[in-house]
This record gives structure tokens, sequence and C-alpha cells, in this order.
């Protein structure tokens, strides 16, 4: 089920919207990382750890700078365009019948009393959810993600309270290849397979599904990178985030004028954003991963509520067969910055 098949149920909410009988799309301000000549010869790094931690030491090297006035399109308003995971990177699902329904009702606003809690409940009800909509052979939910916006966002970049996560201004995204497989072979390990083995007789992928808790959303919605904009030799640089018990690797972008972003004008929670965050797949035209980063939206109601969303990541696996016959890849690295 294609997320423009999906939309099209979405008829009513065209006929009635009383904030706005137009197209929303707008214009914003993205975050990118600086085009510096640094970082030819040195990975830009960010140290979460409090600032003294490492005494004498920086805790990032990453320079990010805004461009204003950025054309985002609404994914409402592209009705002749079909989206989907392999060709954009991303798609918009419905959450209805029995399975979707089973995932709205896991994690509601009523029930973030205990957000470490979180995953115990989403993941059961995710699982099959993306199963079927996927037509997957396995779905492994493995990590989620609660952001409340705080009142001090953005001044503070990460509000006032460093336990609740906030809106990422900076265009990322999650995984490179290294960091991919590392963790794909962690969460199948885990979940009882032998992960070697499993992830070289099948496709599989790394799907974050993203949806407000509260709607519509005017309050800093997710913005999503269409992955045909995007080069990745240009565009693409491997960093790392250092934690205390783990160094993650991610992809910062570099801006460039041929990207094209989307988001869907007042999300509602039953509509579930899905973007790619990583593809074993790199044969043909596959999307590998999909860039994304929150923007402030410019016309949105004066009341409109503060932010609250979840998201999870999950590990998809197809049937043993599905797998690319090729070598694997590493980490792209930035070589020339343009």
């Amino acid at each position: 089920m294609t997320s423009l098949r999906s939309l099209r149920s979405f008829g009513s909410l065209r006929a009635g919207r009383c904030y706005a009988d137009r197209a929303l799309s707008t214009v914003a301000t993205f975050h990118y990382l600086s085009p510096l000549d640094e970082y030819r010869t040195v990975k830009p790094f960010y140290i979460n750890i409090p600032d003294g931690g490492i005494p004498g030491a920086m805790n990032t090297n990453e320079i990010s700078e805004p461009y204003h006035g950025i054309y985002v399109r609404d994914i409402r308003a592209e009705t002749s365009t079909t989206f989907s995971l392999d060709k954009q990177g991303f798609e918009v699902a419905v959450a209805e019948g029995t399975l979707g329904e089973a995932v709205l009702g896991a994690v509601t606003p009523d029930k973030l009393a205990k957000p470490e809690k979180l995953l115990e409940a989403y993941a059961p009800a995710m699982e099959a959810f993306l199963k079927q909509r996927l037509k997957a052979e396995r779905v492994f939910t493995f990590a989620t993600r609660y952001r409340c916006r705080s009142p001090d966002f953005p001044e503070l970049a990460r509000g006032s309270d460093p336990n609740i996560s906030q809106p990422v201004q900076g265009v990322h995204a999650d995984f490179t290849p290294d960091y991919a497989r590392t963790t794909a072979s962690f969460v199948a390990t885990l979940r009882g397979f032998q992960s070697e083995l499993a992830l070289s007789e099948r496709r599989w992928q790394l799907i974050s599904a993203w949806r407000p808790l509260i709607g519509p959303l005017y309050d800093w919605p997710l913005a999503v990178l269409d992955a045909t904009s995007v080069d990745s030799h240009r565009d693409l640089v491997a960093s790392d985030n250092v934690y205390p018990h783990q160094v993650s690797e991610t992809y910062n972008v570099f801006y460039h004028p041929d990207h094209r972003w989307y988001y869907l004008s007042q999300h509602k929670p039953h509509e579930i954003l899905l973007f790619k965050s990583f593809d074993s797949k790199s044969t043909g035209d596959t999307t590998r991963v999909c860039a994304h980063a929150a923007f402030q939206l410019l016309d949105r109601p004066a009341n409109a509520p503060p932010r609250r969303s979840v998201e999870c990541v999950s590990l998809v696996l197809f049937p043993r067969g599905s797998a690319d016959k090729v070598p694997q890849e590493v980490s792209q690295r930035y070589d020339t910055p343009t």
C-alpha cells in the first residue's frame, strides 16, 4: 500500500479544513553542516558527555549554519506523486484496521508516565503493523524515542530537561553502512537469530516510524529530504556521536540547492511517517537512507500546543534469498566540499 493511496482517504480533511483551505507548502530554515576544509581530513564528531567530563577537551568540532527560505512541499498537495521508501526514502502509512488500532492504543499521551516502558509497550504492535505493510519475514522494533518540546527550545537546543529529547534541527541521517550493520547484527542476535547468516542471506532494512501524539501538528513538524535529490558522495559525511556507552556513526549533510524537502501538513497521530534509516540493498536505484530534520512552521496557529511525538526504529528482515550478491560497502567519506 503506497502513501498516495493512503492519503487519498483524506478527502474529507481537504474539504473540511478550518485553519487553512489551501495547500500548506511552505518555506523553512534548515541547519546543515558547514562545508569547511577541515572536514576533508578530520571526521566530524559530537561527544555527548557533560561539559567537564573530559577535562581540556572540546565536545564537538561540528559547525552548522542555517539555510533560510528553503521550499518545503506538502505531501498532501502532491496528488500526482506516489511516495515510496524505495524511491524517495519515505512514505505515509495510515494506522487503521486491527493492526493500526493496536499501534495507536499502545502509546498515547496518558501512557507516558514511564517513558522507559515505551519500547515494551510499542514494539509488539509496531512489529505486526510493519510486517504486514512491508511484506517482511520478521520485524524487530528495538529503539524508541519520545520527544516533548520544551518552552525553552530552540533557544536551548536540548531544552531545560536533559532527560526529555527535543526536536533535532540539524539535517542528518541516523545510520551509516558500518553502524547500520553493527546495529542490525546486535539486534538479530538479541532476538535469537544467527546474525551473520540472517543478514547475509536476506535483504534487511532499518525503518523509522514517526508520528505526533497530539494533532493536527503545527509545532516543529518533521521534514524529510527526498533521496532522489541527494548525491551521497557530494552531500553526506560520516560523523561520530560519542556516548559513555557507545560510539554511533551517523551522516551529517551538506547543503545543495537541488535538495527537495517534504512534510505532512496538519499531521495527525494516526498518520505514521515511515522513512528509511538504512537499506542493505545497494543495487539498482534503491534509496539507502533518508535524511531529515525538524523545522519551525512559520504559518501556524498562535495557540498550537508544543510538539509531542514518538519515533521507533525497527530491523526489517525479508525472506531468504533476497540479499544483494555484491560485496559489503563501508561508510561514505566526504572528499571534496563544493
